[in-house]
């Protein structure tokens, strides 16, 4: 389920840079939304409800798995951009800030500069 309160912050940032470019050298701005499910590292997070992504949870999610799933979530972000990488990524169910760090910075994804922000919800 999408978070309003974020959807609306997201199209709130994107709205002030879109306001702040001159119309003479406009150019396209790029926002990417992807849902990810369940991107979840291979540790338990105290007061989460995350032990089926564990190594030895039902998922039997280990670390093989985890950067396998980066590596392919990296590849879909550089292609969404098209020619160019998109300028703004959102992505829904991510565990915690540290898998966004592995994303954007032990990935190729780190060649593109990203920089990121981490919001929470009350789900558990």
């Amino acid at each position: 389920m999408e978070n309003p309160i974020i959807i609306s912050k997201l199209l709130l940032i994107v709205s002030l840079f879109s306001v702040s470019v001159s119309a003479e050298c406009q150019r396209r701005f790029r926002v990417v939304e992807y849902n990810v499910e369940n991107l979840f590292d291979t540790l338990h997070d105290v007061g989460y409800n995350d032990n089926e992504f564990l190594p030895e949870g039902s998922r039997r999610w280990d670390s093989a798995r985890y950067w396998g799933k980066l590596g392919r979530l990296c590849r879909v972000i550089t292609a969404a951009g098209g020619e160019a990488p998109a300028d703004l990524v959102g992505l829904c169910e991510v565990e915690n800030d540290t898998v966004v760090h592995h994303l954007v910075r032990r990935t190729l994804l780190h060649r593109l500069g990203y920089e990121f922000v981490m919001t929470h919800s009350i789900d558990r």
